[in-house]
């Protein structure tokens, strides 16, 4: 497979391959390796990777570990962790936004 930038980082969620370059993020089938989407973007970086094991495990003290449970947010029904990334605003240079990767339920099911 071959990623069209340099990855920087990546985790595998679920049935897909997500690699985070600065400028985009490529989300892949693990299995044969094709593309779903492309996300574009300025200054990205991966927050947490929904528990695929790229980052260090989360705290469960509320510490900075990193994830859900890093954030302190373990005791708000939060059952099963979502990939997160940080980006650029697209229309404030000084202002980040943060995007929760979610799978479409009209999409599932339907993966070739």
């Amino acid at each position: 497979m071959e990623f069209v930038g340099r990855a920087k980082s990546a985790t595998l969620y679920g049935q897909y391959l997500i690699l985070f370059d600065d400028d985009f993020v490529e989300i892949r089938n693990a299995m044969n390796g094709r593309m779903k989407q492309v996300i574009a973007g300025k200054d990205i970086k991966l927050l947490d990777d929904g528990g695929g094991g790229n980052h260090a495990p989360a705290s469960t003290s509320g510490g900075l570990g990193g994830g859900i449970n890093g954030l302190g947010l373990q005791g708000f029904g939060a059952t099963q962790r979502t990939v997160k990334l940080c980006m650029q605003h697209p229309e404030y240079e000084k202002s980040h936004v943060v995007v929760e990767l979610v799978e479409n339920e009209r999409q599932k099911g339907l993966e070739s």
